[in-house]
């Protein structure tokens, strides 16, 4: 099946929180980088939070999500200021980086927009009816995009550990569904 046929909300490929796919367990780090550069996929894969919120993620929660599964990650802030940040990256205690995150809202222009045609283009032909026509109902409701691209880090010791915190910290406050590059989506509770 291509990509695009993966995409529907019955018919996903991952699986939060416990993995980021299903079959590559986060605990134990079975090479999800491994399975992208022997399919073809380019580094830097991205997930993201499609969210129908506008709230902005609380740094402090997203911090003590870390802190409190002792994690060996930390969250910097490259844009915006802690409270209405736009842009943070979340960084291993050895340095490097596990995913770069960006919060796009609808605010800010047309990118919001473009990326939820992009989405409604590449599902119209999928099946079943009935998932896409879900599908394309939710995404005009989506209004802030968190653009996670995974990066090296991941393969550090507790790398997925700590992108799974992060993330679902992110999507427990803002909710919305997940995008995954080459995989689809989810339904709303993940």
């Amino acid at each position: 099946k291509s990509a695009t046929e993966r995409c529907l909300p019955d018919r996903w490929e991952f699986d939060w929180p416990g993995s980021i796919f299903r079959g590559y367990d986060v605990v134990t780090n079975e090479g999800f980088f491994a399975l992208c550069k022997t399919a073809g996929f380019p580094m830097g894969h991205y997930i993201r939070i499609l969210s129908p919120s506008e709230t902005v993620p609380s740094l402090a929660r997203i911090r003590t999500a870390l802190s409190s599964n002792a994690l060996p990650g930390r969250i910097q802030v490259e844009a915006g200021p802690d409270e209405q940040w736009t842009q943070i990256s979340v960084v291993h205690e050895s340095g490097e980086v596990v995913a770069d995150i960006e919060r796009n809202s609808g605010s800010e222009g047309d990118l919001v927009a473009e990326e939820i045609e992009e989405f409604r283009e590449e599902i119209e032909d999928c099946e079943p009816a009935s998932a896409v026509a879900w599908l394309s109902d939710y995404l005009p409701n989506v209004k802030t995009i968190y653009a996670f691209q995974l990066l090296d880090g991941t393969e550090a010791d507790q790398g997925w550990e700590i992108l799974g915190a992060v993330k679902n910290s992110i999507h427990e406050q803002v909710g919305g569904i997940i995008q995954a590059d080459h995989e689809g989506f989810t339904e709303e509770h993940g």
